[in-house]
């Protein structure tokens, strides 16, 4: 491996410490599984690798931001979104992005809760302009409608945390374990790390 290619590693190294403590012991794991999922072929490629690391910095704090809120809801999950979105538009960044599992499950989970938020617009809508009384059918199946994509989204979240962070939904017993100082600890799972590492690959 040339100089650059270990400056670089080395740079992605404190940048995981700097801006993701709170998945230290899972990155501590994951160290060797890094290396393992950097293409061998491209590992002493030193051109870009000052900006590729600083990328895949960024991915690890936006990585680490997906952590919260603990426990998602109507209230928070469209805001939630954001966080995935811009996570997502990072990590398309990577060569084959739209092949990798983890980038695949933002993109369903952003366009589920983006869905959700359409129908709860709509049927804000709905009761400004439809006269139709407290038993108007049509508004009663906005609602269901709507309330059919919010069980959606949330389900698509919560499984993309358990699934890749390996969070729960923070109503188990298991979960107030894994809190530090209030916050969650995710753990990433492979297709994660694998997500990020193609940033400096």
């Amino acid at each position: 491996m040339g100089r650059n290619a270990k400056n670089m590693l080395k740079k992605f190294d404190s940048a995981k410490q700097k801006y993701a403590s709170q998945l230290a012991k899972g990155l501590k794991q994951t160290s060797k599984q890094m290396a393992r999922v950097l293409p061998k072929d491209r590992r002493a490629d030193s051109g870009g690798n000052a900006v590729s690391a600083d990328v895949a910095a960024s991915a690890l704090k936006l990585l680490a931001d997906l952590a919260q809120p603990l426990r998602l809801g109507k209230t928070n999950l469209h805001p939630y979104r954001l966080k995935v979105k811009e996570l997502r538009s990072v990590l398309q960044m990577a060569a084959n992005s739209d092949q990798q599992k983890f980038v695949q499950s933002l993109g369903e989970v952003k366009d589920a809760i983006g869905e959700w938020h359409d129908w709860e617009e709509l049927v804000a809508i709905g009761r400004k302009l439809l006269d139709h009384g407290t038993n108007c059918q049509l508004l009663q199946q906005l609602r269901t409608i709507g309330d059919a994509k919010y069980r959606n989204a949330l389900a698509l979240s919560e499984n993309m945390r358990k699934k890749f962070l390996r969070m729960s939904d923070g109503r188990s017993k298991f979960s107030s374990r894994r809190r530090v100082h209030g916050s969650a600890e995710p753990i990433p799972a492979e297709p994660v790390w694998r997500a990020t590492a193609a940033l400096i690959a």
